[in-house]
């Protein structure tokens, strides 16, 4: 098995107070400011991960703030249907593939979230699934709770809280056997954009 890291190359978050508009800032909100909704995009480059099986894909979200219990919210990252821009708006970003949602409490004493997302991964993968990129969601389960959870984003200039994807998978056969004349195979590491 292979194990590599791949930060996230793009992020917004978007919110029906400003339906019109996208933030792409040091960090993605999440939840409810009292009647209004926040979502956060995120795309990952998995272009570079040379296998047809992955056996595990862990996200990694790390904490900005501390968070307190809220009951009435569930969290959730749901694979999206449509690429999304720093033009992408809360309207825009509907699209998506609520089956494959996994949801998740960001209510922990750990520094970071981790979110087991290796079904999603795999549909990328193996071209099942098109690779546009998660949204991370709130839904409301008492229509009065409120509140928000803050992560690091792909902009963030503290390069230790960029979310991740950790990927263990195993490399398809060719690259295990000694590479024939002009072909190299290599290991990445991939620095995030700046």
């Amino acid at each position: 098995m292979s194990k590599i890291l791949i930060p996230a190359t793009k992020s917004i978050t978007v919110s029906s107070k400003f339906p019109n508009r996208s933030f792409r800032k040091k960090i993605i909100t999440i939840g409810f400011k009292k009647k209004y909704i926040c979502n956060s995009c995120l795309f990952f480059d998995i272009g570079i991960i040379e296998s047809n099986y992955v056996k595990s894909a862990i996200l990694t979200l790390f904490k900005t703030a501390d968070f307190f219990f809220i009951s009435g919210i569930e969290f959730c990252v749901v694979p999206l249907l449509s690429p999304f821009s720093s033009s992408t708006t809360y309207n825009d970003c509907q699209q998506i593939d609520s089956k494959l949602a996994v949801k998740f409490l960001p209510f922990m004493r750990e520094v970071a979230v981790q979110i087991d997302i290796t079904t999603i991964v795999n549909k990328w993968i193996d071209n099942t699934l098109p690779n546009y990129g998660l949204i991370i969601m709130g839904r409301r389960i008492n229509l009065k709770e409120s509140g928000c959870v803050s992560f690091g984003s792909a902009y963030n200039c503290d390069n230790t809280l960029i979310p991740l994807i950790n990927i263990n998978y195993k490399p398809n056969i060719f690259c295990l056997l000694p590479p024939p004349p002009g072909l190299v195979c290599t290991t990445t590491l991939i620095e995030p954009k700046r």
